[in-house]
């Protein structure tokens, strides 16, 4: 490279610039070759992914990427930085999805591909969910696309399977997990996951939590929240080859409990309308899918069958401060959703 200098003196200041354009320099250059030595080390090390969910939304700038991991305990956990979503409902039969003001009766909500779409109790939440298996979570913010039927937009949660966990060469792996809560909570899963051959793997995941009635920001203890929730899932996959993958899964929810009879409402709500009356529910889903994903260069699919029963039981027999007469009895809900759907994506050449 040539550098003209000047014959004209320099002044102390133009020195003190140089000065520091030479250390910037230097110090940029020292920085690349250091990335650059790292990048190589880098290479040599297989990536490893925490136990984590992926979260991408359209209402993010298309310059901000949101792909970050969260390890969640609830929904809340894993939407709450997403633009114009609200999750609402500290209480398991009592989460909800809110998007841009429309509910989830509104919006397109989908497990595993499986559609979520109730309206059980007007109290209760629609969402039988547990945040600590799921792998990734694709929000479109608004009726944007012709590939869903949500009037404000959709959610579709996708959960782990066993090639997600294993890593390399391995034919087996197991996944422990254990919480516990000073205010009255505690909580586990396992999770057990391998190859029955080259193109089989199958994963069998558990997890329950356990909650007892928390303590309030005062001191004060809460009611209407003990119960017990555990979840089960099944997965069998079969990939004949890199391009294409067939997964059959069962998915069992269960949440038992004595519950306040409005979930939804705050402790002194129900006293005031119901005293302290409790009433026993059960709360329980099963989902089964089929899928099957294409994967290749300029070709994308995914085929999805499903059924899904989501049931709802409580003893309101219970109740004996003031409630409607033709409820004092066990009343039971029960909600299905059954059917296929399939996207195919092919990128073709344009003729100009």
């Amino acid at each position: 490279m040539n550098v003209c200098l000047s014959a004209k003196p320099v002044s102390n200041l133009t020195k003190l610039g140089l000065a520091i354009t030479f250390a910037l320099t230097s110090s940029i250059s020292y920085a690349e070759e250091a990335l650059s030595e790292e990048s190589k080390d880098t290479a040599l090390y297989e990536q490893m992914v925490v136990w984590g969910a992926k979260v991408t939304s359209s209402s993010e700038s298309v310059f901000a990427e949101d792909m970050s991991l969260r390890q969640a305990d609830h929904l809340s956990d894993l939407l709450r930085d997403i633009p114009g979503v609200d999750v609402g409902g500290t209480h398991s039969v009592n989460q909800r999805i809110n998007i841009r003001g429309f509910g989830e009766t509104d919006l397109d909500i989908r497990l595993d591909g499986a559609s979520q779409h109730a309206n059980m109790f007007h109290h209760i939440g629609n969402l039988t969910l547990n945040p600590d298996i799921i792998k990734s979570v694709d929000i479109q913010v608004g009726n944007n696309s012709v590939t869903q039927g949500g009037l404000g937009g959709a959610v579709h949660f996708e959960t782990k399977d066993a090639r997600d966990r294993l890593r390399g060469s391995d034919q087996f792996g197991a996944h422990v997990f254990g919480g516990y809560a000073d205010n009255n909570s505690k909580q586990g899963s396992l999770t057990l996951y391998g190859l029955i051959s080259e193109k089989v793997d199958y994963m069998v995941y558990g997890h329950g939590v356990r909650r007892g009635n928390f303590k309030d920001g005062e001191g004060n203890q809460t009611y209407g929240a003990e119960g017990d929730v555990y979840n089960v899932l099944g997965k069998l996959g079969f990939e004949p080859s890199a391009e294409h993958r067939f997964e059959l899964a069962y998915d069992l929810y269960r949440d038992k409990g004595d519950y306040s009879p409005r979930p939804d409402m705050g402790g002194n709500a129900n006293i005031g309308l119901s005293q302290d009356d409790l009433i026993p529910t059960k709360y329980d889903r099963d989902t089964v899918t089929l899928n099957y994903e294409l994967n290749k260069d300029k070709h994308l699919g995914r085929v999805n069958v499903f059924y899904s029963k989501t049931e709802i039981n409580r003893d309101e027999s219970a109740i004996t401060g003031r409630w409607p007469g033709d409820r004092h009895s066990e009343n039971q809900a029960e909600n299905r959703n059954q059917g296929a759907n399939a996207k195919i994506q092919s990128q073709l050449p344009i003729l100009v």
